[in-house]
């Protein structure tokens, strides 16, 4: 049966493979040399994985979730039927987002290995998959555009620079953990900072040594995030990267899906391509309203991929469907002939959003039929958004290059610092602004008796005096939940924690998609690098025929 499948998805490829090709899109005729080192890219990567898992194969209760992984992996090979059986509670199928464990499963079965050892290979299969991913999507995106680098060799080379940035790449955690080691840094910083276990003054300079000695110290780049709850209890955040996950080990749903990501990148970048390069047109019509850029073949492959996420990390579902359809959306914006007609064309990205979403989910029926998830819905973070220095600390070297292309952008552009400052000050005028008014509201629907007294005003009233809700006096965490000082946290208004509100909320959003954030942070922190390098001019035409590399 997997062969037979494997055996289908093979012969549509084939069916599906383009006859011709304008020649203003990217050639689909790639080099040998560029398929030989993609290829390398795998097996070096598979390899060097494999080797670090060999030093480390245990699947254990202590320091991850394996042990909990690898009982799906098991359960899903031990079933006759689909859904598989539930291995923690008898007589039920799993309630989980089990596709990425499936196709582990599946590979496991042709490989005729023990799962104990499919799991590790399965680890080191996906790193491998990542690399390779991240290699051609940035050697893609380079060839795009033709007035940056134009020679194979530098591109391929620049391909390279992905799987650096995207799986190997972390965070800045790992740095503080050496200079508090060293005892480099006051006690003050260190208290401001507020990371877990490095929170403490450090030992002095003479003591102090090069290599950090704390158990467990590596955890801790997982763990940047540091939130309290309005009554000032620790709360923990979870900020898992690609390179801490792979080492980590474990076979988490968002690792599973992080080639697959990659290849959602890849589809939203080829339907932007496409578009933003002439070759514009209506593939499939319902009405002049309702019109699609995608066959329906294709619209079945992106719905496949994307579908796909729900299946595997059912986050990553909404999250790329959005990309895909701005991609779609932008590549419009950039031709003034559309530009001009954009409000004509959002009925055409609201039928693209519809149909993949309707496509996605019908394509992966069976699974969404007898899915019930834990979560309890979705509710807005309002007491702790992420602190700056925590951000920087977990996205600084992605975010610092990407703030010196803007700077550069912006230099070159024109953009003076006032127009910056001007813009930023009318955000947080706006915000305050709003909520001035909605207080203002409040109170005068108090006064005529629309709300009454005891409700909204005793609340208001309350919060102006720093008291309990009426009532709930006996209540604590009631008390802290109306206290001023949440008010100040929300606002932002201390200095370690001022941000402009456009990037708070780029901070609040990152807390709920660290993964695909550093994803797409790495690549283009990548390609901003690549431009600031090269330094050549990038007017050149955008629809001027491309050459084979």
């Amino acid at each position: 049966g997997i062969l037979i499948a494997l055996a289908l998805v093979a012969a549509v490829g084939i069916a599906l493979r383009p006859t011709n090709q304008p020649t203003n899109q990217l050639p689909n005729q790639l080099p040998q040399r560029t398929v030989l080192v993609s290829e390398a890219v795998f097996v070096v990567t598979f390899i060097g994985w494999c080797l670090v898992r060999a030093h480390m194969p245990r699947i254990q209760t202590a320091g991850g979730e394996k042990w909990m992984e690898i009982a799906f992996l098991r359960a899903i090979l031990r079933s006759d039927t689909f859904p598989p059986h539930d291995p923690w509670l008898s007589g039920f199928a799993i309630s989980y987002y089990y596709f990425g464990y499936l196709i582990v499963a599946m590979l496991t079965r042709l490989a005729a290995v023990p799962p104990s050892i499919a799991f590790n290979l399965g680890i080191a299969t996906l790193f491998a998959l990542t690399c390779t991913g991240a290699f051609s999507l940035v050697y893609n995106l380079i060839a795009a555009d033709k007035s940056q680098i134009s020679n194979l060799k530098s591109r391929v080379l620049a391909g390279l620079l992905g799987p650096l940035l995207v799986a190997v790449m972390g965070n800045l955690e790992g740095l503080l953990e050496v200079l508090h080691a060293r005892g480099i840094g006051p006690a003050a910083f260190w208290a401001w900072l507020d990371i877990r276990g490095i929170d403490g003054p450090p030992v002095p300079f003479s003591q102090g040594s090069w290599v950090p000695t704390r158990f467990f110290w590596w955890w801790q780049a997982s763990r940047v995030l540091q939130d309290y709850t309005p009554w000032g209890a620790e709360q923990e955040v979870i900020d898992e990267f690609p390179a801490f996950s792979f080492i980590l080990g474990d076979m988490h749903p968002h690792l599973l899906a992080l080639p697959f990501v990659l290849l959602a990148l890849a589809l939203a970048f080829n339907l932007y391509w496409r578009i933003a390069n002439g070759e514009w047109r209506i593939a499939s019509r319902v009405s002049r309203f309702i019109q699609l850029p995608l066959t329906l073949w294709e619209l079945l492959i992106y719905a496949l991929c994307l579908g796909g996420l729900g299946f595997l990390n059912t986050w990553d579902f909404p999250i790329y469907l959005f990309v895909v359809v701005a991609a779609y959306a932008l590549a419009h914006s950039r031709n003034t002939q559309y530009a001009t007609r954009f409000t004509f064309h959002a009925s055409r990205f609201v039928f693209l959003f519809i149909a993949l979403l309707v496509t996605g989910l019908l394509l992966y029926l069976p699974f969404w039929v007898g899915f019930q998830s834990q979560a309890g819905g979705i509710l807005p973070n309002l007491f702790n958004g992420t602190r700056l220095p925590q951000f920087l600390v977990m996205f600084g070297p992605l975010v610092f290059i990407a703030a010196v292309f803007v700077a550069d952008q912006a230099r070159e552009s024109g953009v003076r610092a006032h127009s910056v400052v001007r813009w930023t000050l009318v955000m947080t005028l706006s915000t305050l602004g709003a909520l001035v008014f909605v207080l203002g509201l409040i109170v005068f629907l108090v006064r005529l008796g629309v709300i009454p007294p005891q409700g909204p005003a005793a609340y208001l009233a309350a919060w102006l005096r720093g008291e309990p809700i009426p009532g709930l006096e006996s209540m604590p965490n009631a008390r802290a939940l109306i206290s001023r000082s949440l008010m100040a946290r929300l606002l932002d208004l201390r200095v370690p924690e001022s941000a402009s509100p456009t990037l708070r909320i780029v901070i609040i959003v990152a807390n709920i998609i660290q993964s695909p954030l550093w994803t797409t942070l790495g690549l283009i922190a990548l390609l901003t690098s690549i431009v600031l390098i090269t330094n050549q001019p990038t007017n050149q035409p955008t629809n001027q025929p491309a050459n084979q590399p």
